[in-house]
């Protein structure tokens, strides 16, 4: 465990991976988390997840976490609460987790970065609503994208952004749209991916 990490997203080594929450409401029609989590979103509290980072940095010397949860910051007061946590026990810790775009506000982003945040990880997928609509992914506005990218980046959490190319609906064009517009968002990383039909999906 001890050469765990996860570069080049935070340079904190070794890293240990946390599951705070299961579940997504959202239930993209893609999304394989809904098929083998459930809808309904079941969180640790704040207090039980630190307890569990404070071990793992006592006990074994962990410096870095990654969030596995499908969802991470769909509570607010949750959030605030584990990074007041971090931050008034000094612990000194990198972590990255995924979320939405729409579910941060710049506020909690700068609460995130004082406590250790270093990379969040955002599924954009598509630029199309229509093509989101019909995989039952609920469109983001682009500025509201652009915006939490851009302050991210700005305080110093780096940001990854997925990209799923083939979707149903997407053509040629729509893809060359997606990938032209994802330069312009000038995220740290960006993934595409192809659509892939998983069983339940």
């Amino acid at each position: 465990y001890k050469n765990y990490r996860y570069m080049p997203m935070i340079n904190a080594k070794p890293v240990a991976t946390i599951l705070a929450s299961r579940g997504c409401p959202y239930g993209c029609g893609y999304c394989p988390y809904t098929k083998n989590q459930g809808a309904e979103w079941r969180a640790r509290s704040a207090e039980n997840i630190f307890k569990e980072m404070e071990n793992d940095v006592k006990q074994y010397g962990f410096k870095g976490f990654f969030f596995r949860d499908p969802l991470f910051s769909l509570d607010f007061k949750r959030i605030e609460r584990l990074c007041e946590l971090i931050i008034e026990n000094k612990t000194k810790v990198s972590f990255v987790f995924e979320t939405r775009p729409e579910l941060l506000t710049k506020q909690l982003i700068d609460k995130l970065y004082q406590a250790g945040c270093r990379s969040i990880n955002f599924g954009v997928e598509d630029i199309h609503a229509e093509v989101l609509q019909k995989i039952n992914r609920r469109p983001v506005r682009l500025e509201k994208i652009m915006e939490i990218v851009n302050y991210c980046e700005e305080v110093g959490i780096r940001t990854s952004c997925f990209f799923i190319l083939g979707l149903p609906g997407s053509t040629r064009q729509t893809i060359k749209e997606t990938i032209e517009w994802s330069k312009k968002l000038l995220p740290s990383q960006i993934e595409y991916k192809v659509a892939t039909p998983f069983p339940g999906t």
